[in-house]
């Protein structure tokens, strides 16, 4: 029994070695919400391609359970967060902010985290703090995604804080010593306490970068991105994204021109009168409820070689009512590159200003080479896919995806689906869409976009979906603490939305092809993966697109809507999996909320077996020196031992039956 038992342990020391030489290279770890630390979206596996992915298989479905709440927060369902798949391990977060790890081979959970009183007091947060928790549904349980490095899961909590927890045990490592809300100058408003995405990190330099979430209302505090200490927590810089609350600044946006764009103008370009007193001239467009802006939710990319982040920033608030926040509302709805060090401004590049619609630049932004140009490329919700030089801000090229999003149909009347002019003064004041009157008016949900890019394969893939709502535009005055500056009003007119994936050269913007879907939205994004693009819509169909053409490959019914793309990692034995969230709320109009669960996608077992005889077979051909690197040389002592202790043990079963 001893010698069995230590055969079994020098096998699984064997799969290990082997697991961690292969990892490197095969798309094995998705390391981030959109793969790698530069937001790409692009895992390098092949052990799923065009050739075998009608083979794929349903492996498990791990079932969410009902929401566990934080005490004091009311929880939202599912969950809606990009998987992490790390050294066989898929890490989810859910709606109620619990955090889970699961078996990659079996669907099994290995640990789960919800925060203990201790950690998360809600209502010690908002005495000490400028938060609010109150409202409903909670836009403090509402988690767009979380991060990983150096073996931690780091997530943000309501209290303004974040935790970094052991990735083996779930164990807190990390803390922050100062929360993101605290002791932020010229703030008077509140803020949600958590903003929906994870923080990223430069370990060249030891800094995280996160920030404070924005209340999206009247009662909103002023925004800032802060860097931390990656070892022990300390706050390192701070950057504001909007000026001080209390007093204003008339030269907030002049001061910084230079270093910056509007919807591809060099700010300098712009007229001196349309960029003074940007946000509002004091007294009388200044102090509490005269707008807010926090950091914009979803993945940034981060240069650790030059030690820059490439960040985003949400919509300016009220989001539907401007009469308080006068001007381009600068650094709301932008992409703002800095040092990571010293939180120093190095460009800054507004995609939508003077928003009217709630057009934030969320999900995700991505770092590429193209054709040896560092670009920046950032899709917003106000349906603009801006692709922009990485060392100066400078726009390469852009798609308004507006009139194809309509596919031919201007839309119910009235509708004001339309960019303004940040040349023209009147513009930038304008307090709201339909103004001078205040009319009901049609409105395109979340713009026209509401997902992550990928880069890949020369190009760069996107999506948008296409869906009408009537709202009316609402008072924001500072009494009215809790209004966004709308509200929905029933029609009974219904129009057809439809969704569209776009593939466009990644260096000229040419488009190279777009597949249609009518009748559903697409929320979440596309993956790249295998030469194929992959993605899921509203009535819960995950659906795999030859990258070359478009053309559709593979497709799944899920049962239920899928709020994010598709993932891909290793499970322990190097096996790719696809792994789908589907459930949660209703998006986009669809189904009822659910709690839902992660699906696991693989090919079958013989398959794979013919895939690594395949990898090994090229490996011999091309280099021997390269079976040398994957099989380490530890591996031929361990196995000998072993064959020796499987000779003794046959030897002396022999003995004693005889």
């Amino acid at each position: 029994m001893i010698i069995i038992l230590i055969i079994s342990l020098v096998t699984s020391l064997n799969t290990e070695i082997m697991f961690s030489n292969a990892i490197d290279d095969d798309g094995f770890n998705s390391v981030a919400p959109n793969y790698d630390y530069r937001a790409t979206g692009f895992n390098p596996q092949m052990q799923i391609n065009k050739e075998n992915v009608n083979d794929l298989e349903l492996k498990w479905v791990h079932a969410w359970p009902l929401p566990e709440a934080i005490d004091g927060i009311e929880p939202r369902i599912g969950s809606i967060a990009n998987p992490i798949i790390v050294d066989g391990v898929v890490y989810n977060r859910m709606e109620d902010l619990k955090i889970s790890a699961v078996d990659a081979k079996t669907g099994e959970e290995i640990w789960s985290f919800q925060a203990d009183p201790y950690l998360v007091n809600v209502e010690i947060a908002k005495r000490n703090l400028p938060v609010n928790l109150d409202f409903y549904p909670s836009l403090s349980s509402h988690a767009h995604s979380f991060s990983y490095t150096e073996n931690m899961i780091f997530a943000p909590w309501p209290n303004c804080q974040v935790f970094g927890l052991n990735a083996k045990t779930g164990e807190i490592e990390f803390r922050l010593k100062t929360p993101t809300c605290k002791d932020l100058e010229g703030n008077v408003g509140l803020f949600k306490g958590l903003q929906s995405s994870g923080p990223v990190f430069d370990t060249n330099n030891r800094v995280l970068i996160y920030g404070t979430g924005g209340r999206e209302a009247v009662e909103g505090g002023r925004g800032a991105f802060r860097g931390y200490n990656l070892d022990s927590g300390e706050l390192l810089w701070t950057f504001y994204i909007m000026p001080p609350q209390d007093v204003g600044d008339p030269e907030w946006t002049i001061r910084v021109a230079d270093k910056g764009w509007i919807q591809g103008i060099k700010a300098t370009e712009i007229p001196e009168d349309v960029l003074r007193n940007d946000w509002g001239e004091c007294p009388d467009n200044c102090g509490f409820g005269k707008g807010d802006v926090g950091i914009g939710w979803g993945q940034w990319a981060v240069d650790e070689d030059k030690g820059i982040a490439y960040l985003a920033t949400g919509n300016p608030s009220p989001s539907w009512n401007a009469t308080y926040r006068p001007g381009p509302n600068v650094f709301s709805n932008s992409v703002i590159a800095i040092e990571t060090k010293t939180g120093n401004l190095l460009w800054w590049h507004q995609i939508v200003s003077h928003d009217l619609g709630d057009l934030d630049c969320s999900w995700n932004t991505v770092l590429a080479d193209v054709e040896g140009t560092e670009t920046v490329f950032k899709l917003c919700k106000g349906a603009y896919l801006y692709a922009m030089n990485a060392e100066t801000g400078e726009l390469l090229w852009s798609t308004d995806y507006h009139p194809h999003v309509k596919r031919g149909n201007i839309g119910p009347q009235p509708n004001f689906d339309f960019a303004l002019d940040p040349m023209i003064k009147e513009d930038m004041n304008k307090p709201w869409v339909s103004y001078p009157n205040n009319e009901p008016n049609w409105r395109k949900e979340s713009g026209g976009a509401e997902s992550d890019v990928a880069f890949a394969y020369g190009k760069v893939f996107s999506t948008t979906y296409h869906k009408w709502s009537l709202q009316k535009i609402t008072a924001v005055e500072p009494s009215m603490r809790n209004s966004w500056g709308r509200i929905s009003l029933y029609s009974e007119q219904e129009f057809a939305s439809n969704a569209t994936v776009w593939a466009h050269d990644a260096a000229t913007g040419e488009l190279r092809w777009k597949y249609d879907i009518d009748n559903v939205g697409i929320r979440g994004g596309v993956t790249a993966s295998g030469e194929m693009i992959w993605f899921c819509d509203t009535d819960g169909v995950i659906r795999a697109l030859d990258e070359e053409n478009g053309e559709l490959l593979w497709e799944r019914i899920q049962g239920h809507q899928c709020p994010v793309q598709p993932a891909f990692g290793a499970d322990k034995d190097g096996n790719i999996k696809i792994f789908s969230l589907i459930g949660t709320g209703g998006i986009l109009g669809r189904s009822e909320p659910i709690p839902g669960a992660l699906l696991a996608y693989g090919l079958p077992e013989n398959i794979s077996d013919r895939i690594e005889e395949n990898q090994v077979e090229v490996f011999v051909e091309k280099e021997i020196v390269i079976t040398k690197e994957i099989v380490n040389p530890i591996s031929y002592i361990i196995l000998g031992f072993s064959i020796i202790l499987i000779i003794i043990s046959g030897l002396i079963f022999r003995k004693a039956k005889n």
